[in-house]
């Protein structure tokens, strides 16, 4: 059973396109179409949040009956070219077996893709498989499946491209021969070419990509407690110190000159103001250790706010720990300070 279907902006209920289907094809529009003109007026209104009313105005078994209803409907509402208000291009249905095909066209089905031969001959590809298809014409790609001739034809993109990644890197080669290159699929390279997005797992057609700071981008971090110097991206470097993934971002953006015991390479010599290496000592029972902040957590267990509050008499113990030498008049005045708070 063929219809015709309308869709119709409810906010000031305009039909804004007509077209001619069977099935579910008056529902297919909301997820995909070669309208581009249609598509811009489908995405704002989805935008906005609404959703258009579809309807159906026709039906009928005779595919002739259903396009000449078609015809005449977009005639009454008439296209943006002609002052109305449909975003249809053509004035009548294109997908059907009806139309005419010169025979030079008929010859030629087959023997390349129905886009192709869509582009040579000013027909709708669509148009082309229909026809094909109601003939029992066999596709191009079904004739030559598992072929290299059918891998060959469908890469007609010859041109060079180079592109670079936020490391540095560079390549060059054909949209095919940069299929591989940093893990990109072959759709990933069309989306790096077609440049709608500013990068692809870190790879871009823009050099000033290069040097960007993305979950993709490795740098050299050098740990100043063990010596040890890192290449890694943010968040390797997280996972691996067991750091919070914005932080280690910041570090890598230079927004904070070091991170715990981790500092840049370019910065190796330099040391956190706020590190205290001055030597305490805490006794717990008959046990006393000394050593620097970070040494103590390790040897102790206390975190290192615990140690920070020991060292400023905030508490007397933690964990049974406590400082060697409590000045009792500082800790009390400490304690009634921060009551007063």
């Amino acid at each position: 059973m063929y219809y015709v279907y309308e869709y119709v902006n409810p906010v000031n209920k305009e039909v804004f396109y007509v077209g001619k289907g069977r099935n579910r094809r008056y529902k297919s529009h909301l997820t995909s179409t070669s309208n581009d003109r249609f598509s811009s007026y489908l995405e704002i209104l989805l935008e906005n949040d609404i959703e258009p009313i579809i309807r159906r105005r026709f039906w009928s078994e005779d595919e002739q009956l259903v396009l000449d209803m078609e015809e005449y409907l977009i005639g009454i509402y008439g296209r943006l070219e002609d002052g109305g208000t449909l975003c249809n291009y053509l004035t009548y249905s294109s997908t059907n077996t009806k139309v005419e095909i010169p025979d030079e066209v008929k010859e030629l089905m087959g023997t390349m893709s129905d886009r192709q031969l869509g582009e040579v001959s000013g027909i709708n590809w669509s148009t082309i498989r229909d026809y094909r298809n109601a003939y029992g014409i066999k596709s191009f790609r079904s004739q030559n499946i598992g072929s290299e001739t059918l891998s060959k034809i469908f890469r007609r993109d010859n041109s060079t491209y180079k592109i670079y990644s936020v490391n540095g890197d560079v390549a060059e080669g054909t949209r095919y021969e940069l299929e591989g290159v940093g893990g990109l699929s072959s759709p990933d390279v069309n989306l790096v070419l077609s440049g709608s997005t500013k990068h692809v797992k870190g790879w871009s057609c823009d050099k000033s990509i290069i040097g960007v700071i993305t979950q993709y981008t490795k740098k050299s971090v050098y740990n100043f407690e063990t010596d040890e110097v890192l290449n890694m991206t943010y968040k390797e470097l997280a996972k691996h110190a067991n750091l919070a993934e914005t932080s280690c971002r910041n570090l890598y953006s230079e927004n904070c000159k070091s991170l715990k015991d981790f500092v840049m390479l370019e910065n190796k010599d330099y040391r956190p103001d706020r590190k205290d290496y001055s030597i305490i000592e805490l006794v717990k029972e008959e046990v006393k250790v000394s050593g620097t902040r970070t040494q103590l957590s390790a040897l102790t267990g206390l975190s290192s706010g615990d140690i920070s509050n020991l060292t400023r008499c905030y508490q007397k113990t933690a964990k049974g720990w406590h400082i060697s030498k409590i000045d009792e008049v500082n800790f009390t005045y400490v304690r009634n300070r921060k009551k007063r708070r």
